[in-house]
C-alpha cells in the first residue's frame, strides 16, 4: 500500500479526469442517441431532448439513494456484533490466562456463567443479525 500523499493525490485526480472523461463521452452518446425522444399526452407531443441522459441520471441517483438507505443501518450492526464477540474473545482468553487462580478459588461456576452470557449475546446478535432485526 502506498503511504506518500503526494501519490495518493496524484491517483485521486488521474481518477478523476478518468471518470469526467468518460461521464462526458457517455453523456454525449446518451444525449445523441435520444434528441429525438418525444412523450405523447393526449394529441400532443412533449419533446424531452436527451431523455435518455437523464434517465440514466435519475436512475444512478436513486440507486445510490437506496443503498445508502439500505446499508446505512449496517454500519451499528455491525460494531455491535464486533464489540459483542470481542466481550466473548477477552472472557475465554480471561479464563484461559487466570485458570490456575480461578480454579484455586472454586470460580468455575462465575466465569461460565459470564462465557455463556456472552456467547449467548454472540449467538443473539448473529441470529438478528441473519434475520434483519435489531434487538433491543
Amino acid at each position: 500500500m502506498r503511504g506518500n500523499c503526494g501519490e495518493l493525490s496524484a491517483d485521486l485526480g488521474v481518477g478523476l479526469v478518468q471518470a469526467s472523461i468518460l461521464f462526458g463521452v457517455f453523456a454525449g452518446v446518451l444525449w445523441g442517441l435520444s434528441t429525438d425522444f418525444s412523450l405523447r399526452f393526449g394529441d400532443r407531443d412533449y419533446p424531452i431532448p436527451g431523455f435518455m441522459l437523464w434517465a440514466a441520471i435519475a436512475y444512478a441517483t436513486g440507486g445510490s439513494l437506496l443503498s445508502y438507505w439500505v446499508g446505512r443501518g449496517l454500519i451499528n450492526r455491525n460494531a455491535e456484533r464486533y464489540a459483542t464477540e470481542a466481550n466473548l474473545r477477552f472472557s475465554l482468553v480471561r479464563v484461559n490466562e487466570h485458570v490456575d487462580d480461578i480454579s484455586l478459588a472454586q470460580g468455575e461456576p462465575d466465569e461460565r456463567r459470564r462465557i455463556e452470557r456472552h456467547l449467548g449475546d454472540v449467538l443473539a446478535r448473529d441470529t438478528a443479525h441473519r434475520v434483519g432485526v435489531t434487538p433491543i
